[in-house]
């Protein structure tokens, strides 16, 4: 993963050990990355691996361009 976001703080999520998703942060509070492997979108990872952040974290930063709705909505959430 490093080689991926190699400055990154990475939190990987694994199911029956293999990786299915991965969330990278960047200068202490900014999220560098979030993915998912598309055969396992929409089952929660990325929401675990946020939760996940959100509780190490006192807060996080992002940039999302304005007309990416459904990622302003994942991330207000």
């Amino acid at each position: 993963m490093k080689a991926i976001l190699p400055q990154a703080d990475v939190t990987v999520y694994e199911q029956d050990g293999k990786v299915r998703g991965f969330l990278g942060i960047a200068d202490g509070s900014y999220i560098a990355g979030l993915f998912v492997a598309k055969a396992h979108q929409g089952q929660g990872i990325g929401e675990a691996l946020l939760s996940a952040c959100k509780k190490r974290l006192p807060s996080l930063t992002l940039d999302v361009y304005t007309r990416n709705r459904p990622a302003i909505s994942f991330y207000s959430q």
